[in-house]
């Protein structure tokens, strides 16, 4: 729309790759002299690699799983044991297994059962995360990297949890569950192995702004409704909205499913 209403201008924002852009032009039957017009697509990025040739060969079969099919089954076995960690995580959290993990691995065959796996799948996890600290072409940007962080957060808790019980510090048991709630983010790692997700997470990052904006008009709603609501009900004596905060989740489920109904009937 933009095109015609201009009389020919175009604009390409910075975040969109020049070849998705022409694409789009050839879908939208742009005339072939704006298309030449454009810049050619820029040829790949050839891989970022450390300079020893043996941390090259490392590098490549941890970093990219496409490089060779060595590199493809460590890909699928990291996956593997991330799905294993993950399900163990949650199975243990079953009524019929709470007894069992209070008594601990050292009592329990059942909770021996849970830490093994778990302690298998943190050795795998931390043997990679530190071959790939040495492998890395760029320590300071490694550091930097989101994925890298993620996979930190996910290594930390087993040895935390490991420091605290062999020191007796059970008095500090709300630690001990944060701690443990923080094995959660193991999820985050099948990330580095789906181009899908990592679009989705670049796609995201270039609309913070819009989505702020959203999330700024949501909160404006919910202030406004849920004071609404609280003034309407504050001389009944049976009311629910003993205060604004009260009405902020009725004012949230409420714009919230009345939005997902309009879109269902569209």
């Amino acid at each position: 729309m933009y095109f015609y209403q201009t009389g020919g201008l175009l604009h390409v924002p910075c975040h969109v790759d020049p070849e998705i852009f022409r694409q789009e032009l050839h879908y939208f039957k742009i005339h072939d002299l704006i298309l030449r017009a454009l810049p050619k697509p820029a040829e790949k990025k050839h891989m970022e690699l450390p300079k020893h040739k043996n941390l090259q060969v490392l590098w490549k079969l941890l970093e990219y799983p496409q490089s060779s099919a060595p590199a493809k089954f460590l890909a699928v076995v990291e996956i593997v044991v991330i799905v294993l960690a993950v399900a163990s995580f949650c199975i243990e959290t079953l009524p019929e297994f709470h007894e069992s993990i209070r008594e601990g691995w050292k009592n329990n065959n059942t909770a021996a059962v849970f830490f093994a796996i778990e302690a298998s799948c943190m050795v795998v996890f931390t043997f990679e995360f530190i071959l790939r600290v040495i492998s890395c072409p760029d320590k300071l940007q490694f550091c930097k990297g989101i994925l890298n962080i993620i996979d930190l957060i996910t290594i930390l808790p087993f040895y935390v949890t490991l420091i605290l019980q062999n020191e007796r510090a059970l008095d500090s048991f709300v630690v001990l569950r944060v701690v443990r709630l923080a094995r959660v983010f193991r999820i985050l790692k099948l990330s580095r192995h789906s181009r899908g997700l990592i679009t989705l997470g670049l796609a995201l990052r270039a609309s913070l702004r819009e989505l702020a904006l959203l999330f700024f008009f949501l909160l404006i709603g919910i202030v406004l409704f849920s004071s609404g609501v609280y003034y309407a009900d504050l001389t009944e004596e049976d009311t629910k909205f003993m205060s604004i905060l009260d009405g902020f989740w009725w004012a949230v489920i409420t714009m919230t499913l009345w939005i997902w109904r309009r879109c269902a009937t569209v």
